[in-house]
C-alpha cells in the first residue's frame, strides 16, 4: 500500500513538471561594468516540482549553473566558476507553490558575460526564452556633422547634427553660454547675422542610466561685408595732359579683411587698394550710361486722367537725345525724341504724359544716345493705375545691445502715391504684434529705411516685419525675421567706438552707403574714362539677403533686366563689377575738359 502511495505522488510530480513554464529576466535592461548583475529564472505551474534547474549560456556546452528543486526542498547543486552566485528565491520552500523563482548573480559584471542566457529544466526539457545581457556604455566621445564650421555667410542658414556612440541611446542639448536653445542633436540658426559671430555653441550628449555625459562644442565665425565702398580722395580731380595720379579705394566693415579690384570696361587694372594711372592721355568719347547718383525708377503710376513724367538720368559726353517709345500691345510706337536737361555731363531725359487713360498704360521704351561708337543705352520703365505700395525688400534685423534692434529694409514702388511704413516687433513666444511709434516717410525707391525698436528685453528672441502703404491700401508684410537681443553688458561694438547704439549702427551704415552713392565725377579734360572699384571678401562669400549694399545698382547687376533689346546696355561700363552679383563698389569717371 506504502508503494502504490509513492507511485502516486511520483506520477502526480511529473505530470505538474510537464506543465511547467520557464522565463528568464535581468535585473535591468543593461548591466554596468564592475557592477552586480543578477539573472532570474522563473518557473510557472511548478507546484510539486522534482527537477533541476540549469542556467545556460551559449559559450558553454554544460550547465553554467545548476540548483535542485524536490518538493518543498531547494539546495544549489552546481557552480561552473568563482565570482558567480546561485540562490533560491521565493516559492521554492513549499511543495504547492506554483510559481518559484531561482537567481544566478554575477557579482562583478565584465565583458566576457555580455552572451545569451536561459534557464532549462533537465528533467522535463523546457527551456525558457532567451535574455541577452548587454553592457551600458558612452558616450566616449562627441562628434558634429558637418564638421564645427570655420565660417558662415551673414544671412545664411547652418544645421548642425550631434552624434555620440551610447547604449542605450543618449540624450542631447545644445547649449548658448547659460541658456539651452535646442533639446535635440540638432542645432539649427536661421538668418546669421554678424552680432553672433564670436558665439560658442556646445552640445551635450548624456547616457542616463550611468550617468555620463560628453560635450562638444564650436565657435561661430560671421563673414560679413564689405557694407559700401569709397573713393578716398577729392572732388573733382583736375590733372594734366601727360600727369600721373593715384586714387585710393575703401571699404567699410569686411569680415575677414576685403580684397580690391579695379575694371575698366571688364578689364582688370588693378588688384590692390589703389588705382595708379600714369601719363594720361586724352582717350575716345563713350557711350551714355546711368548716372549712378540718381536712383533709376523702373515704374510709374498716376490716376486716370492724371499727369505723369517719365524721366531717367544719364552721364554722357558729348550731350545725348532720348528717343521715347510706346511698346503696349507688341507693339514699338516712336513717340519722338526730346532734347535733355543738362548739367555739365549730367542729363535728364524726360517724357511727359497728361490726362493718361486705360490705353496708354504699359510699357515704355528710351534710347539715349550721343553718337558714340559704342551702343546705345535702352532703357524699360512701366506705367501703372496708381495703387497700393510694393512689399519692401531685404529687409535685415540685428542687436548690437541688449535693449534695441537695429532695423533696415530698400524701400520699393510706391504705387504712384506717397508712402509710410510700419514697423512691428513680438517676442518669439508671444502673438501679439507691438508698432513702433516712429513714422517713417519715403525716401525714394531702393533707398534704404532704417528704424531702431527699443526699450527691448536682453538675451530675448524677437520677431520683425515691416508694412508699407498709401492712400490706397497695402500689398501685406515682408517676410518675418529674427534676433536676439544681446545678453546684459554686452555690446556688438567694442567699448572704443564711443558705445555706439544700435541706432547708431544703421544710421552709420546708411551714411557709408549714401557717401559710396554720391561720390563726386572726376574730371581730367574733355574726353571720359569709366573706372570702377569693386571690393569682396578674401573668400568671396557673402550674405545673399544684405541690406547693407549699395543702393544704386542697375538693371543688370541685380538680374532684373527687362528690356526688349538685350543689346541696350552693352555701354554700361559698370557691369560685371564684382566677384560675385551684390558686390558693393564705388565708380570714378575722367573727363578731358579744354578751355575755349
Amino acid at each position: 500500500m506504502a508503494v502504490l502511495m509513492h507511485i502516486l505522488v511520483y506520477i502526480s510530480a511529473v505530470n505538474h513538471v510537464l506543465g511547467a513554464s520557464l522565463s528568464v529576466s535581468g535585473s535591468s535592461r543593461y548591466a554596468e561594468l564592475n557592477r552586480p548583475f543578477t539573472l532570474t529564472c522563473t518557473v510557472s505551474q511548478a507546484a510539486n516540482l522534482i527537477d533541476k534547474v540549469l542556467f545556460i549560456t551559449r559559450a558553454s556546452t554544460d550547465a553554467f549553473a545548476s540548483l535542485r528543486q524536490n518538493m518543498a526542498s531547494c539546495s544549489v547543486f552546481n557552480v561552473a566558476r568563482p565570482g558567480y552566485t546561485v540562490s533560491c528565491g521565493s516559492g521554492t520552500d513549499s511543495s504547492s507553490s506554483s510559481t518559484k523563482t531561482y537567481s544566478l548573480t554575477i557579482n562583478r559584471a565584465a565583458e566576457h558575460d555580455a552572451k545569451d542566457w536561459w534557464c532549462d529544466l533537465s528533467t522535463a526539457k523546457t527551456r525558457s526564452n532567451t535574455f541577452s545581457l548587454q553592457f551600458s556604455r558612452g558616450p566616449d566621445s562627441v562628434t558634429l556633422s558637418p564638421p564645427p564650421p570655420g565660417s558662415v555667410a551673414e544671412g545664411d542658414s547652418l544645421t548642425v547634427t550631434c552624434a555620440a556612440s551610447c547604449n542605450p541611446p543618449c540624450s542631447y542639448s545644445w547649449t548658448l553660454g547659460n541658456q539651452r536653445i535646442s533639446a535635440t542633436s540638432q542645432l539649427t540658426l536661421t538668418n546669421i547675422n554678424r552680432s553672433q559671430t564670436g558665439n560658442v555653441y556646445m552640445c551635450t550628449a548624456t547616457n542616463s542610466l550611468i550617468p555620463k555625459s560628453k560635450t562638444k562644442q564650436f565657435t561661430l565665425t560671421v563673414y560679413y561685408g564689405p557694407d559700401s565702398v569709397q573713393l578716398n580722395t577729392t572732388s573733382p580731380l583736375t590733372v594734366k595732359e601727360g600727369d600721373d595720379v593715384a586714387v585710393p579705394c575703401g571699404a567699410t566693415n569686411c569680415s575677414p579683411s576685403c580684397s580690391f579690384m579695379w575694371k575698366f570696361k571688364s578689364q582688370i587694372k588693378s588688384s590692390s587698394d589703389v588705382l595708379s594711372l600714369n601719363n594720361i592721355q586724352r582717350s575716345s568719347a563713350g557711350s551714355p550710361r546711368l548716372d549712378h547718383r540718381v536712383s533709376f525708377q523702373k515704374e510709374f503710376a498716376t490716376a486716370v486722367g492724371g499727369d505723369v513724367t517719365l524721366k531717367i538720368s544719364v552721364i554722357a559726353n558729348p550731350t545725348p537725345t532720348f528717343t521715347w517709345y510706346n511698346l503696349t500691345d507688341g507693339n514699338k510706337n516712336r513717340l519722338g525724341s526730346r532734347s535733355p536737361a543738362t548739367t555739365g555731363v549730367s542729363a535728364v531725359g524726360k517724357l511727359t504724359l497728361t490726362n493718361v487713360q486705360h490705353g496708354d498704360i504699359g510699357t515704355y521704351q528710351v534710347v539715349v544716345s550721343n553718337g558714340a561708337k559704342d551702343t546705345d543705352l535702352v532703357k524699360n520703365v512701366t506705367l501703372d493705375v496708381s495703387g497700393s505700395p510694393n512689399i519692401p525688400s531685404a529687409l535685415s534685423v540685428w542687436s548690437s545691445d541688449p535693449h534695441s534692434v537695429s532695423v533696415a529694409w530698400l524701400e520699393g514702388f510706391n504705387g504712384g502715391s506717397e508712402q509710410t511704413f510700419l514697423v512691428q516687433y513680438r517676442v518669439d513666444t508671444i502673438s501679439r504684434w507691438t508698432n513702433v511709434t516712429e513714422v517713417i516717410l519715403e525716401k525714394g525707391v531702393n533707398t534704404i529705411q532704417k528704424a531702431v525698436i527699443s526699450n527691448l528685453q536682453p538675451k530675448t528672441r524677437y520677431l520683425v516685419r515691416v508694412l508699407a502703404y498709401n492712400i490706397y491700401g497695402y500689398k501685406g508684410f515682408t517676410k518675418e525675421q529674427e534676433t536676439l537681443t544681446l545678453p546684459p553688458g554686452e555690446s556688438f561694438l567694442p567699448t572704443s567706438s564711443n558705445k555706439l547704439t544700435g541706432e547708431g549702427i544703421a544710421l552709420g551704415i546708411v551714411i557709408g552707403i549714401a557717401t559710396a552713392v554720391w561720390i563726386e565725377t572726376f574730371f581730367v579734360i574733355l574726353w571720359r574714362r569709366g573706372f570702377v572699384c569693386a571690393s569682396s571678401k578674401s573668400d568671396g562669400k557673402q550674405s545673399e539677403g544684405n541690406v547693407h549694399q549699395h543702393g544704386q545698382l542697375d538693371d543688370t547687376r541685380r538680374g532684373n533686366r527687362t528690356e526688349l533689346d538685350n543689346s541696350g546696355d552693352q555701354a554700361n561700363t559698370y557691369e560685371g563689377l564684382g566677384i560675385r552679383e551684390d558686390t558693393p563698389y564705388a565708380k570714378m569717371e575722367l573727363y578731358e575738359n579744354l578751355k575755349t
